[in-house]
């Protein structure tokens, strides 16, 4: 069993350090406007480093997604969480997924087969966005990967949601 304080997991037996998540968040431009979709969104990510629990946010104008999925890079499903309490701007954490370095994820947000608003940013399409640990890498439209469509639903994705 392990304890998440200060940015570092411990464990509850002795207290020793398990594995830190890495001090990085990789964002993208804020949305700039937003639609109706009941379609699966999200980011594909990068690791750099690994990654024992990993967090994101909900983009600023993103509203209504009540699930939150962590995949791999074929679309499976590793965790998913409930986020019909969060909103704009919340966070979210996936914990003790112990992602490794090297490897391709998706973070993405659906309503669960009901429409809600997704949030985009109309010039983001700039991919790669980069950082030390972790790289934003395309964006995820229904299980489908774009590299040259709109950034959409989840905005900042790394140290995001930790206390």
């Amino acid at each position: 069993m392990t304890d998440f304080t200060g940015g570092t997991w411990r464990s509850l037996v002795d207290g020793s350090e398990v594995s830190a998540i890495p001090d990085s968040v990789v964002s993208r431009e804020e949305d700039d406007g937003d639609g109706t979709t009941s379609n699966q969104l999200g980011l594909e990510v990068e690791l750099k480093s690994d990654w024992p629990s990993i967090g994101a946010e909900i983009s600023n104008l993103t509203s209504g997604a009540t699930r939150a999925y962590l995949q791999d890079d074929s679309g499976s499903d590793i965790d998913s969480i409930d986020i019909s309490d969060k909103s704009s701007g919340d966070s979210f954490t996936f914990d003790d997924v112990n992602l490794p370095s090297g490897e391709r994820y998706r973070i993405v947000l659906d309503a669960e087969g009901s429409d809600y608003t997704r949030g985009f940013a109309s010039d983001g399409d700039n991919y790669p966005y980069t950082t030390e640990d972790i790289d934003i890498t395309g964006v995820v439209l229904d299980g489908d990967i774009s590299t040259s469509d709109q950034a959409r639903g989840v905005n900042h994705i790394g140290n995001v949601g930790f206390d």
